[in-house]
């Protein structure tokens, strides 16, 4: 066979297909980006375990006691970061482990010396003793009882890996106090639930998840409970007691193995009866799916007397695994690769764990699909493979970088791809609506590719020179990828080149419904976001997506050197990249960059109607755009707005909006269009507008409060009919709603309030005259003496002005 030098680590080792290329190659430490790692030492022979940190399970393995080395060589992708678990036979008995991280830039290992550029690593040196040491303390699942009267209890030994990574199927040695000079046994007193046990000590320090369990005889029935704290145990020194605080455990009873390897491990194995929830792997005929990696992460750091999160690694080779799970809290990751499956991560609540029952997690076969409409024929998606580098994840990349182009999604199977290892870019492109989702330096060691779910049917509304389109996006699949790409096209007959663009993310979905959106624009603060999938959006670098500013899209930057969002002209395509792709609804705004008049109404004073907000003038005021759906605006849409941003919504077939003019400190003016109307809300107040023509209002609209310059406001579509029309009403119709103004306002008022009975009196003169003369030189323009008609409202004053 041949062997291959890629651009981009790729090989592990043995036999690996190039994916761009029809060939197959065997991996030597010749390739340019295969480092070949040795471990040597000359004091012991020992066991092995390395594993992927991105990925968690092993990529290399030696336990068996009777082939130990002194020495081991191992081929390795070279972008990648591994943890090496050192399992001494000759020497020390506690494993210890060593970091290797960044091989391709300037290796890093913790605590051995580079020998050379092939990654020989020297670890004769390292300091690897390791001494038993005694711990004690309490495990109290009652602390208002003098005694606890457990009818069994224990505590069971993790290694705590990197990344927080606990491998379920290996446990501590059990009653280790028996390795020790001096003999004994570990100590669990079941009636005060005092414990003092032997742990491993390291002069690298031992990091440990301890599990304490017991069992309580509550009126005849037995109960079971359990804690988990973590420690660093060293070599020597004073080792402070260590006390537990025991909660239910969730799930049935059932046997939990211990020993290293589960069973026949170091120091025998032994099992312990106990309460583990099990959660079985199934696909979407309820089928069982064996062979299953699963990280299962648990966050019990708010837990009174836990403090930990960390995440169980298990191999569900039989589709299930079975854990120790206390019911503060749910799961709050669980992620699940098969090679047969597009992986997926999701979360498991309190509630669904919180029974004897198992849970069932769904895998899915790889198949994107529109989640509002079953019948939708995602089969016509195609799917692409590029290679993953910089100048090839850009929106455009050229024809040397596919690997593999417009396959039809119903004939692909994932296995042709994650055969070889490699970091890709994996695109999915709807040719009907032309929706591109585009993951970049997808790691495909950990599954198959990630799936997608999206609403290619955009949800738009358009008006002179506006226009805002929504798309939904989402994925049920963990980040086994650095970023998305994602294109959407535009109609380049409605935004030509005098437009400005602007993406803006308004909501956010839950992973597993993408009908259910957890935050809201102008809802929820970006705070909120913290500890969630989507807190990346609230950095720096990708705010403006959600804070109501909008990533403005460049006209010149194609490969997204320094923006975030691309404008393709030619091609009638907006690319914009994000950090996380779970379920997002991106908004396209689009606004003539033509500069217009300072306010969507230049002439409060006139009495023809006042408050124009439509017409040549509103699309030049408004900068933020944004949309309500109808669901939205029926429920009432909520959105914090700024001064000069408008929200358009849908009455029937018509479009209307409400524009924020101005935020004071504790009002805003607002203008209420098609119809035009103008009104001040001070903190608290609404009001209604009917805006369709008929004797009913249409529109509520409210001014929750307002922060950092921004009126938090509410729109609401209602029908109910106008009664007793009052003087205040038709204040409002014109614009001037003057028994409202806000405390600013009505200060500058009082200063002018002079001047304006003399314009009155000169007002009223003018129209006498007009009058007058309208009687004797009555012509054909007699109809335009009247209101001005909202048609032309607008029309007429700019005529004035001129």
């Amino acid at each position: 066979m041949d062997s291959a030098d890629f651009s981009s680590g790729v090989i592990v080792s043995g036999i690996a297909r190039n994916p761009f290329e029809d060939k197959w190659y065997f991996s030597t430490a010749s390739s340019k980006n295969t480092s070949e790692f040795r471990f040597t030492t000359t004091s012991y022979s020992f066991n092995y375990q390395l594993k992927d940190q991105g990925i968690g399970y092993p990529i290399y393995e030696n336990f068996d006691p009777n082939s130990s080395v002194d020495f081991v060589t191992l081929s390795l992708p070279a972008d990648r970061n591994y943890s090496f678990m050192v399992y001494p036979q000759g020497g020390p008995s506690f494993p210890v482990k060593i970091d290797i991280a960044n091989i391709a830039n300037g290796t890093n290992v913790s605590g051995c010396g580079l020998i050379d550029e092939n990654l020989t690593i020297d670890c004769t040196g390292l300091n690897l003793s390791t001494n038993l040491r005694r711990l004690s303390g309490y495990a109290i699942y009652n602390s208002s009882l003098s005694e606890q009267n457990y009818t069994n209890f224990t505590i069971i030994g993790y290694l705590l890996e990197s990344g927080d990574m606990v491998f379920s199927g290996a446990t501590l040695p059990p009653n280790m106090s028996q390795f020790s000079p001096e003999g004994g046994s570990d100590i669990f007193n079941t009636t005060s639930g005092f414990y003092n046990m032997t742990v491993p000590g390291a002069a690298l320090g031992a990091n440990l998840i301890l599990f304490a369990t017991a069992a309580v005889n509550l009126s005849g029935t037995i109960k079971y409970y359990g804690g988990f704290r973590n420690i660093t145990v060293g070599y020597s020194g004073t080792i402070p007691q260590l006390n537990f605080t025991l909660y239910p455990l969730m799930g049935s009873p059932s046997n939990l193995s211990t020993g290293l390897g589960g069973s026949g491990g170091s120091g025998g194995s032994s099992t312990v009866y106990t309460a583990l929830k099990r959660i079985n792997f199934v696909n979407e005929t309820n089928d069982t799916v064996t062979g299953v990696f699963t990280e299962i992460m648990v966050d019990y750091s708010s837990v009174s007397g836990s403090g930990v999160s960390f995440s169980w690694m298990a191999d569900a080779q039989n589709g299930y695994v079975e854990l120790p799970l206390i019911n503060q809290a749910g799961v709050a990751r669980i992620e699940a690769f098969n090679m047969n499956y597009a992986p997926r991560k999701g979360k498991i609540s309190k509630i669904d764990l919180d029974s004897s029952q198992a849970y069932n997690f769904t895998l899915k076969k790889f198949k994107p699909f529109n989640p509002e409409n079953s019948s939708y024929n995602t089969n016509s998606i195609n799917l692409s493979f590029f290679r993953s580098n910089s100048e090839c994840s850009v929106p455009k990349p050229g024809s040397s970088c596919s690997a593999m182009s417009n396959t039809n999604v119903s004939n692909f199977n994932p296995l042709t791809v994650m055969m070889s290892g490699a970091k890709i870019d994996f695109e999915m492109k709807d040719p009907n609506s032309g929706i591109v989702v585009r993951y970049i330096d997808v790691d495909m060691l950990a599954s198959g590719p990630p799936d997608a779910i999206f609403d290619p049917t955009a949800n738009s509304s358009s008006s002179g020179s506006s226009l805002e389109e929504a798309w939904r996006f989402g994925s049920s699949g963990p980040e086994i990828y650095k970023k998305v790409l994602i294109g959407v096209p535009y109609n380049t007959t409605q935004i030509n080149s005098s437009y400005t663009v602007r993406i803006n993310i308004t909501r956010f979905y839950d992973d597993e419904n993408l009908n259910n959106s957890f935050w809201k624009q102008g809802v929820n603060s970006t705070s909120q976001l913290s500890g969630t999938d989507y807190e990346e959006y609230a950095s720096d670098d990708y705010k403006e997506f959600i804070n109501g500013t909008g990533v403005l899209c460049s006209t010149s930057d194609e490969n997204l050197t320094s923006s975030l969002c691309y404008r393709d002209s030619s091609n009638g395509m907006l690319w914009f990249e994000i950090p996380h792709f779970s379920g997002i609804a991106p908004t396209v705004s689009a606004s003539s960059s033509t500069t217009g008049p300072s306010s969507p109404d230049n002439d409060d004073n006139d009495n023809g109607g006042g408050g124009n907000g439509r017409g040549n003038n509103d699309n030049y005021f408004y900068i933020f755009n944004f949309l309500a759906t109808n669901k939205q605006i029926e429920e009432g849409y909520t959105k914090s707005l700024a001064k000069k941003s408008m929200v358009r919504f849908k009455i029937g077939n018509e479009t209307h909006s409400v524009g924020v003019i101005e935020v004071l400190t504790k009002s805003v003016k607002i203008n209420v269009s098609s119809k035009p109307q103008q009104a001040v809300l001070t903190v608290g107040e609404s009001k209604k507008f009917e805006v369709t023509g008929d004797k009913f209002y249409d529109v509520l609209v409210k001014l929750n409060g307002i922060a950092n310059n921004r009126a938090n406001l509410t729109i609401k579509k209602i029908h109910e009919e106008i009664k007793n029309e009052t003087n205040q009403k038709k204040v409002e119709d014109r614009g001037e709603p003057s028994n409202n103004k806000s405390p600013e306002e009505k200060k500058e008022k009082t200063k002018t309030s002079l001047t304006g009975i003399w314009i009155s009196l000169v007002v009223i003169v003018l129209i006498a005259l007009g009058w007058y003369f309208s009687k004797r030189y009555r012509s054909s323009s007699e109809s335009e003496t009247g209101p001005l008609k909202e048609k032309t409202s607008g029309q007429k004053r700019n005529k004035k002005k001129n």
